[in-house]
């Protein structure tokens, strides 16, 4: 590590302040008690006073009556994937011969991203209430797929990945095991933001999945980065190196996972009686929403869910891409990367070899997949259906998810 003002004098009182106050933070916020992710909430009596409980996906599901199961899924580098699958809906029972659709979340997020709204209105129990059966993937270090074979989250091995493994280890693992459990030869794939990125490193790199897949639908798209970034990307790119210092110094490998904090300050400061409420909507809305079209009492359920962590070689390996205007693995250096790759550069992602018919949605307002970089990705891909803008202005990244009609807007034409 380089000697800079930011590791001599900046981090080490950043450090000082934060130890003086983790007490105060824990007592409060419960910062530091680790998440259990339970079906239904106990009563608080029978808490284990050591964790701190949340509903997980199977409850969130089950709450509305839909059918809900997880199936555990080892990649072949070892990790050990959760899966979540609604089968059955209340006006959709479980049965088989239902065709297989997958849903793959963004970064940052889980599959938990796609039922936070509510029937209705998320996707995933739309598909349901379609007749589909819906499966949803959780990739390597996220809030449900923190496990290996061999390694523990403790240690930094455990991380040393970015979405390029997601893509060639990952979704692979994810595919087999639903074509093989559903009996099918082919799934439909919906891909948001990163889920579409890991679609793209999946397809170029082993072609052979373009057979399992019979079409895709992907939602704000992202793997192109010729445009100057805006509102919370360009900040972030402008400080970037100093982030980088400052997740060396303090030994960080992943970054953001699901916390007890982020609940209980959901619950506290950003409830809808709170006087701190618009605050705290304001700064959340900096992720890329539109203000006007997300249920702000929804906020503190949301924030329980999101954010759900990511490799800090994640973040990396989308910054580089943006810095080096190519689309390709991530450039450890030349002795990884001979050890990763077997080149001393990264390969380049090869979008020709995406032959699944795939159809976009993007809007004019992301702050994320901007337009010019979606046109430059469609004009790459060999086998583009339609590319549709969502009809609003306004219309944000996260809105894709979130939006009160993102339905109306994104859903009802898929």
């Amino acid at each position: 590590m380089k000697f800079t003002v930011w590791n001599w004098l900046v981090f080490p009182a950043m450090g000082l302040v934060w130890s003086m106050t983790v007490p105060i933070f824990n007592h409060f916020y419960c910062a530091d008690m680790p998440i259990e992710h339970v079906t239904e909430m106990m009563d608080p009596q029978d808490w284990d006073s050591d964790t701190y409980q949340m509903i997980n996906f199977i409850g969130l599901a089950e709450k509305y009556g839909y059918t809900a199961e997880e199936y555990k899924v080892t990649t072949k580098d070892g990790y050990i994937l959760t899966l979540h699958r609604i089968s059955g809906s209340p006006s959709s029972p479980k049965a088989s011969g239902k065709p297989a659709v997958y849903l793959q979340h963004g970064i940052l997020l889980s599959s938990d991203s796609w039922i936070l709204m509510g029937p209705e209105k998320d996707l995933a129990f739309l598909l349901a209430d379609q007749g589909k059966d819906v499966w949803l993937g959780n990739t390597r270090g996220n809030t449900y797929s923190r496990a290996h074979v061999k390694l523990d989250p403790a240690e930094e091995k455990f991380w040393e990945f970015s979405y390029h493994e997601m893509g060639i280890y990952d979704l692979p693992a994810i595919i087999d095991t639903i074509l093989d459990v559903t009996d099918s030869q082919k799934l439909e794939y919906y891909g948001y933001s990163m889920g579409t990125t890991i679609s793209y490193v999946l397809l170029s790199q082993r072609p052979e999945y373009n057979q399992k897949i019979s079409k895709m639908y992907h939602i704000a798209p992202v793997a192109k980065w010729g445009s100057t970034l805006k509102s919370m990307l360009k900040v972030m790119d402008v400080i970037f190196d100093a982030l980088k210092e400052f997740i060396t110094f303090f030994k960080f490998q992943q970054l953001l996972p699901q916390s007890a904090m982020a609940a209980e300050l959901g619950k506290k400061q950003c409830d809808e009686s709170s006087f701190f409420q618009p605050i705290c909507f304001t700064l959340f809305s900096t992720i890329g929403l539109d203000k006007s079209r997300f249920n702000q009492t929804l906020l503190p359920h949301v924030m329980k869910h999101f954010p759900a962590g990511v490799s800090k070689y994640t973040v990396y390996h989308y910054n580089q891409n943006y810095n080096t205007h190519k689309f390709a693995a991530y450039d450890y250096g030349v002795g990884i990367n001979l050890k990763k790759y077997g080149t001393t550069k990264p390969p380049k992602y090869d979008l020709s070899k995406v032959k699944v018919p795939v159809t976009i949605w993007y809007a004019d307002n992301d702050d994320i997949a901007y337009p010019d970089n979606v046109f430059s990705l469609a004009e790459e891909l060999p086998n583009v259906i339609d590319v549709n803008k969502v009809d609003d202005p306004k219309f944000n990244h996260f809105d894709f998810l979130w939006a009160t009609d993102v339905r109306q807007l994104v859903y009802n034409k898929l």
